[in-house]
């Protein structure tokens, strides 16, 4: 079954095209991450997909249903930024309701409260969480259900180390059991890290991207850069960076490089792997626009 299907989804604000005939086909569990600079209209994407926003045309199908029929959300849950909590309820009460309006057991409130890790304040009001306590109770509230299908706006904003390899691992898991989900993020390193799987948002249509066939790219450092550089870009297509060689595996062999490498009167000195491939996309798609 398709966990999620959108086709032709088209949005304007006044004279302001948001989303374009934007169509999109998820099929399978897993992560996929949602990118673009500020105003590409994720957002309103997420919106639209959870019927909380009128697209002008296209239609959106979540688990085999209209998004309109309201049985979807048995098994799908949205995600918005921690302005959705009540500041004088607890995250306990937060909690009851939403178990209580799913019809859950009552076992399932302490089950997400442990595996969560929140029973250290969630017997508080959320006017006195902090950033990362917030995102931590709305990851709460949306894995209560057991969704099929989760849509998350920036989960891991204001998250310390600790709590967001433990998100992380959360989200790894929720996939892996087979829960398909949707993150919008503009920390690019940490969606590195998260997902290979990446929806670039550009003049209101989805650009899809895998990190799996895009290459990894090798930093090389020598004794004189310069005069690698130049004897091996006459051949390879190859770049200078900081005054480092770097390679693209998907563009060339690192062995072939490296052969070639040995055959000049200078000395390596190092090669690792770079990180950021999320990044570097995105500089191929957007350019040097600002990063959300």
């Amino acid at each position: 079954m398709m966990k999620l299907a959108i086709h032709n989804l088209s949005k304007t604000y006044g004279k302001r095209s948001i989303l374009d005939q934007l169509s999109l086909e998820i099929d399978r569990p897993g992560i996929w991450a949602l990118i673009g600079p500020n105003g590409a209209g994720k957002t309103t994407l997420l919106d639209c997909i959870a019927n909380l926003q009128t697209p002008d045309q296209g239609s959106i199908d979540i688990l085999g249903l209209p998004n309109t029929d309201r049985k979807i959300y048995q098994k799908f849950a949205y995600l918005q930024d921690n302005r959705i909590l009540y500041p004088e309820l607890t995250g306990l009460e937060h909690l009851k309701f939403v178990q209580k309006a799913q019809g859950l057991d009552k076992e399932r409130t302490a089950q997400v409260i442990e595996e969560i890790g929140i029973a250290d304040y969630v017997h508080r009001p959320v006017k006195s969480y902090s950033l990362g306590m917030k995102q931590h109770l709305l990851l709460a509230l949306g894995i209560m259900i057991e969704p099929e299908l989760i849509l998350l706006d920036e989960p891991l904003n204001g998250l310390d180390p600790a709590s967001y390899i433990q998100t992380r691992n959360l989200l790894l898991k929720m996939a892996k059991n087979g829960s398909t989900i949707i993150v919008s993020s503009h920390h690019l390193n940490e969606v590195d890290q998260l997902t290979d799987q990446l929806l670039f948002l550009k003049n209101g249509k989805l650009i899809e991207r895998s990190l799996s066939t895009v290459g990894q790219v090798y930093q090389i450092d020598t004794s004189d850069n310069q005069l690698a550089f130049q004897a091996l870009s006459k051949t390879f297509p190859l770049y200078l960076k900081d005054n480092l060689i770097q390679i693209d595996s998907h563009e060339v062999s690192l062995d072939q490089v490296m052969r070639a490498l040995t055959s000049l009167p200078i000395q390596l000195l190092s090669i690792h792997p770079v990180q950021g491939q999320a990044e570097r996309l995105y500089t191929e798609i957007f350019g040097e626009e600002k990063k959300e």
